[in-house]
């Protein structure tokens, strides 16, 4: 499939290709399977969702908190089921996904 360059992203008149958002929608109950894991604030972590390779950040702070205190197990190639927010944006006339688990549902 090929789509044509139809020049800058416009919205109500306006240019926004230098970064516009245009949908939030909450993924309820995904699958995610953990690639490699980054606890530093602000990283991301890799990981696969449908088949396809995503970088995801965590914004579920318990979770953050019980995998730091040795409470839970998180592990390369662990699947966890979780609420995912999907944030996308046009940025320099091209798509982007902003993925984040908001809320772990279950550990494995």
């Amino acid at each position: 499939m090929v789509f044509k360059n139809l020049g800058s992203a416009v919205h109500n008149g306006q240019d926004c290709s230098s970064g516009y958002e245009f949908s939030e929608n909450l993924l309820k109950n995904i699958a995610i399977q953990v690639k490699s894991s980054n606890f530093r604030k602000g990283k991301d972590w890799k990981a696969v969702m449908g088949g396809l390779p995503i970088l995801i950040s965590i914004d579920d702070e318990v979770f953050l908190r019980g995998v730091l205190s040795g409470e839970e197990k998180l592990n390369k190639d662990d699947v966890v089921i979780a609420d995912v927010k999907l944030i996308q944006t046009i940025e320099q006339n091209k798509i982007v996904n902003n993925l984040s688990l908001i809320h772990i549902l279950t550990l494995p």
